[in-house]
């Protein structure tokens, strides 16, 4: 019993909570960058902390299952259309073998998560199903993104409660955020004048982004 990918977005990529205990072999932990929205994907469902979902980023993700189950979408902002009828995200939604699933593309954020109920059953590698593209580790293709007619193995699921998370529990995704900063042994190098020109600035983010890292533009 699978899921179909018809169309997998800008870049869909299947997660759990990350993998652990590897960093002496050199591997990263892997896992969802916004924790909050995978984790509540899964709570919606009733699925173990650790169940894989999809990850999908910028959106554009379109499913068509084979089974009867349930699902939920939470994260950034985006259209979830199941059989050409708009459905709300953070809530779990019945769908039938043969419905097709489909994600608009977010107008704040970056990121929202696609669980199932069960969690997608998926290959285990050094302890966990998630995808590091670098590492070429996860996945269904060794380490590789989501693409046309991959088939994502799930449990069926005739009947369950479903439910939904308050508007005002939800996580809010701005374009302006506050970072928080660890103070290094170099902190008292600076001047007064220099650590209140850093403290007081506006950054933004440039393009050179990755899974582990963000560079800033400032002062």
């Amino acid at each position: 019993m699978t899921m179909l990918v018809k169309q997998p977005g800008l870049l869909s990529l299947l997660q759990d909570s990350g993998r652990f205990g590897v960093h002496q072999i050199g591997l990263t932990n892997g896992g969802p960058l916004d924790q909050q929205a995978y984790a509540w994907a899964n709570r919606l469902l009733g699925n173990q902390p650790n169940a894989c979902a999809i990850e999908v980023s910028f959106g554009g993700l379109q499913l068509q299952t084979q089974v009867d189950t349930y699902i939920a979408v939470t994260g950034a902002p985006m259209a979830l259309i199941i059989d050409g009828v708009e459905h709300d995200l953070w809530t779990s939604h019945k769908v039938t073998a043969g419905a097709h699933i489909n994600l608009g593309f977010c107008q704040q954020g970056a990121r929202a998560y696609l669980a199932v109920a069960g969690g997608f059953q998926t290959p285990i590698e050094f302890g966990s199903r998630s995808t590091v593209v670098r590492e070429n580790i996860g996945g269904l293709q060794q380490g590789q993104k989501l693409t046309d007619d991959d088939r994502l193995a799930c449990t069926e699921t005739k009947a369950m409660a479903s439910f939904t998370l308050p508007a005002a529990q939800r996580p809010t995704y701005t374009d302006h955020t506050e970072l928080r900063v660890v103070l290094g042994y170099q902190h008292d190098l600076f001047s007064l004048a220099k650590q209140a020109l850093f403290f007081s600035s506006t950054y933004t983010l440039t393009d050179r982004a990755d899974r582990m890292d963000m560079r800033l533009s400032g002062p």
